[in-house]
């Protein structure tokens, strides 16, 4: 076990990451993958350190795109340059990356380095010009290459705690076009590791009709056995009937510190053929969110934790190798055992297997009891989108498919009620699929009415007491109350459109909802704006609502006129509230005080900022016809002042302007008295 001081060599210069072959078994040629110069990454800090999140890592609906690194819950640690360059990127904002600087060294490769605390003077002199000429704290600046040369191993900046967060250094490396980040463990970035990844989950997941794992419709999960350093095996032969994916829930545990990072390779094996093979060690930025479509949710609901999926193509992503297969375990009549390996590495090239053995039996072909359908087309072409209906012993299956042209997206119309039913939907073979488990309020879904998408090109299901009108509202539940319903209709090229026309109390929260529900792209929601005064329409913004059902964070601003119409994109689930933001943030200043006593004439000016369901778009501080930008706090809504230089004693007026991203702004004035010494 390597202690923590050592762990701190990972900042140091090493040699490369090995990135052969490492003992996979023979199969499918590696795709072609994009081209990155790959060489030693230097130090990051001048202090010793240890990981704290890894490059790949699901969060929400995307990927960690850097490696994050601890900094002990201080700020101030010099940041320093891995590679001779040039400044090309530097930014300032009080969310997200917080102060932010961007590398292009000499090969071309970019390093971007968030949650500053501070660049060097000259950067700083620069960003404190355009600040005083744009009166605005927010800044983003993309100068030329010679304005802000770069020496390997400086100190370009300081570690802090600004944007999202605690206190970290978060670091990223980008292609020159930056349309790719990369794992920088993959290429040149040092990791002292000699643990290989410990696997500890697997799940099952039928995948069709009929499918079924150990008698079940829903995931079956199970926690494999160690049986020695790298190698687990499933504890029992598992029985499957029809199609059926694998999921895996593994993660990579650092010697010495306690530290988790995700595996960068995983391959599904068996008898010598790849299935399946995935390799993170890059992702398209614009295609984040396709790209954590990797970590299925499906399961995060049930069990707390992430899976990877062991199936799916990969598209124009560059992760999946299309030439192993799909990874889909159809049944096989000459394999009607089939023993799978699941190979996974780490960065560090440090292998894990998983053996199990599965009993794979064909599904049993289903008759609906209930199928509606319209013929369709272009060209001669005929097309039918039917609702089909399969009771089964345990529950039952519903299936929509195939989806017409316009209504084609990856969206799902699922059927779910936390408290009265489990439905579990998933995308399969150009269509939808669910799976209802058993119950009364299963059994009587075949009774009332149910209507999904568009009603030109989508048939009708009948089922109990519900009517679902995509073009009607956004959340439906039976007139008795308990089941919900949730729907995306018709779709354009980019997202799902979801028209929720008569609404009549948009002042009160409403969710998109189960929790655990997935959307595969984006969903455009248009709100026609009934129950409000057209003077707020310009003002109505979208929030995801906190606990009590008041506006908690921004989502998107910006109502219109037009057709009393409010249009914004949403990526999740959750609870919403529309909200029309007239007022300024409320602002308290504490009494002022010093730091141990010292130094009397520079007071330590504090204030506090309300929790503003806006967000906070700029603070000014302007005192003795100066203006300066204090340090803000957006996690404590705290707002910091320190004069640079003593004030003479006698009464200062100082003047704190804080405007939120509605446009409302507060000005608090207040007078600071300097006793003489």
């Amino acid at each position: 076990m390597l202690s923590a001081a050592l762990l701190g060599l990972l900042l140091l210069a090493g040699p490369l990451l090995h990135q052969g072959d490492s003992g996979e078994a023979a199969g499918s040629p590696e795709p072609p993958r994009p081209a990155i110069v790959i060489a030693p990454i230097g130090p990051l800090l001048a202090e010793r350190t240890r990981f704290t999140a890894g490059f790949g890592e699901p969060r929400s609906l995307r990927l960690h795109a850097g490696v994050d690194f601890s900094t002990n819950q201080r700020t101030g640690m010099p940041v320093l340059a891995p590679a001779g360059g040039w400044l090309s990127r530097i930014a300032a904002d009080y969310t997200g990356y917080g102060l932010q600087l961007m590398l292009t060294d000499s090969l071309g490769r970019r390093h971007l380095f968030a949650h500053l605390k501070a660049f060097r003077a000259d950067v700083e002199a620069e960003l404190e010009r355009l600040r005083q000429e744009s009166g605005l704290y927010p800044q983003l600046l993309h100068p030329h290459p010679g304005a802000f040369p770069v020496r390997g191993g400086e100190v370009i900046a300081w570690s802090g705690d600004t944007g999202i967060g605690s206190a970290h250094l978060h670091y990223e490396l980008r292609s020159t076009d930056e349309d790719r980040c990369w794992n920088p463990l993959r290429h040149g970035m040092a990791l002292p590791d000699n643990l290989p990844p410990a696997i500890e989950g697997l799940a099952l997941v039928p995948l069709m009709v009929g499918s079924r794992v150990e008698g079940g419709l829903f995931p079956h999960r199970l926690a494999p056995l160690q049986s020695g350093s790298g190698r687990y095996q499933a504890p029992d032969t598992l029985d499957c009937q029809g199609a059926v994916g694998l999921a895996l829930q593994v993660i990579d545990r650092l010697p010495g510190t306690g530290g988790r990072l995700p595996v960068w390779r995983v391959a599904l094996v068996e008898e010598g053929d790849t299935l399946f093979n995935i390799r993170l060690d890059s992702f398209p930025l614009d295609h984040n969110p396709q790209s954590g479509r990797l970590f299925h949710r499906w399961l995060k609901w049930e069990s707390g934790q992430h899976h990877m999926r062991l199936w799916g193509d990969g598209g124009g992503l560059g992760l999946w190798d299309q030439a192993a297969g799909d990874g889909v375990l159809r049944p096989d009549p000459t394999r009607p055992l089939r023993h799978l390996e699941i190979l996974v590495w780490d960065a560090a090239e440090n292998p894990a297997r998983l053996n199990l053995l599965l009993r794979q039996r064909p599904g049993r072909p289903l008759d609906p009891v209930f199928s509606a359908g319209r013929a369709g087309g272009q060209a001669g072409e005929k097309e039918k989108a039917a609702w089909s209906l399969f009771p089964l012993p345990d529950g039952l299956h519903l299936r929509l498919a195939p989806l017409p042209a316009s209504a084609a997206a990856r969206c799902p119309v699922l059927v779910a009620g936390a408290d009265t039913l489990r439905a579990w939907g998933q995308w399969r073979a150009r269509g939808w699929e669910w799976a209802l488990d058993k119950g009364e309020e299963a059994r009587a879904l075949a009774h009332g009415q149910l209507e999904v998408g568009d009603r030109r090109d989508l048939p009708t299901l009948a089922l109990r007491g519900l009517r679902l009108e995509p073009d009607r509202a956004v959340r439906w539940r039976h007139p008795d109350g308990g089941l919900g319903i949730v729907a995306d209709s018709a779709t354009v090229e980019q997202s799902t459109l979801l028209l929720v026309n008569g609404w009549r109390d948009a002042r009160r929260p409403f969710t998109l909802d189960p929790p655990h529900l997935q959307l595969e792209r984006p969903l455009t929601l248009e709100l026609e704006l009934e129950a409000w005064p057209a003077d707020d329409w310009a003002e109505l913004a979208l929030f995801q609502a906190g606990a009590k059902g008041q506006p908690a964070s921004l989502v998107a601003g910006g109502g219109g006129r037009e057709r009393n119409l409010f249009r914004t994109t949403v990526g999740r689930t959750g609870d919403y509230v529309l909200h029309a933001d007239r007022s300024g943030p409320a602002v308290t200043l504490h009494k002022p005080g010093t730091k141990s006593g010292r130094h009397p004439t520079r007071p330590t000016l504090v204030w506090t900022i309300g929790d503003d369901p806006s967000g906070i778009a700029n603070v000014e501080l302007r005192e003795g016809g100066r203006r300066h930008y204090p340090h803000y706090e957006p996690d404590t809504r705290r707002v910091e002042f320190r004069p640079d230089r003593p004030w003479d004693p006698g009464e200062h007026e100082v003047e704190l302007r804080v405007r939120d991203r509605s446009g409302n702004e507060t000005i608090l004035s207040s007078t600071i008295r300097i006793a003489k010494p």
